[in-house]
């Protein structure tokens, strides 16, 4: 049997399969075919154990009169692909209106405060500052306002991205790298519970995934990466 150091080690996607499949002891079609349906599951337990949210990625997008509006004075702009949360919005070509960046507030916040534009003359609406606030629209979708759509605008959001799932395709990702044994024991707990197995086997992948995640969160605690601040590993 395989060492789980030397398997942890540069671990890939066929490489975890391979070592699944052997401490599970099992080659029949049906457990096979599921092992990376318990891999999936092993990753968003992780983010779920380590309230991981992703990395932080930087988008550009630009804002014209082109961009749809759902409401007036608005302007609905795509989220990345893997978008999970948003960091920071600003403006980057923002020139004479104060602060470049973006606040963040509820739908219905914006929802109140544009309606309001629709009775405020034109010509005051050169003293309002241009794309104040943005909202989550809906999952897939920013709302931002007020927008004149007399000016474009270049745009840079920070967000954090979900990690992109293990496949044939994605043969690593961040937990192979950052967290392999964390990933090996949690597949393994995973799969316990589709196969049914012993429960002193259970208990023992169960305990060995709980000390891998308690050592992931002592380790360089201020850098790891949760709703109020960065960690690494």
């Amino acid at each position: 049997m395989a060492n789980l150091s030397d398997v942890s080690t540069n671990l890939d996607y066929t490489r975890l399969i391979a070592y699944i499949q052997e401490m599970l002891s099992r080659s029949d079609a049906i457990t096979v075919a599921n092992i990376p349906t318990f891999i999936s599951l092993a990753e968003s337990r992780l983010a779920i154990d380590l309230k991981f949210l992703g990395g932080v990625q930087v988008a550009q997008f630009n804002i014209s009169a082109e961009n749809p509006q759902s409401l007036p004075y608005s302007v609905i702009i795509p989220k990345p692909q893997l978008w999970r949360q948003t960091k920071s919005m600003s403006i980057l070509n923002n020139t004479g209106q104060g602060s470049n960046f973006v606040y963040a507030r509820s739908y219905e916040y914006l929802q109140t405060y544009l309606a309001d534009f629709s009775s405020i003359d034109l010509a005051l609406m050169s003293n309002i500052k241009d794309l104040a606030f943005y909202a989550d629209y809906d999952q897939y979708n920013w709302i931002l306002g007020p927008y004149k759509r007399d000016v474009p605008y270049e745009m840079e959001v920070l967000y954090f991205s979900e990690i992109e799932r293990l496949s044939t395709l994605t043969p690593v990702n961040y937990w192979t790298q950052y967290a392999p044994r964390a990933l090996i024991y949690a597949t393994l707990y995973e799969a316990s519970y589709f196969l049914r197995s012993d429960e002193r086997v259970t208990t023992s992948w169960k305990s060995n995934y709980d000390e891998s995640i308690a050592n992931l969160l002592r380790q360089d605690k201020d850098n790891f990466v949760d709703n109020s601040q960065q960690r690494k590993f």
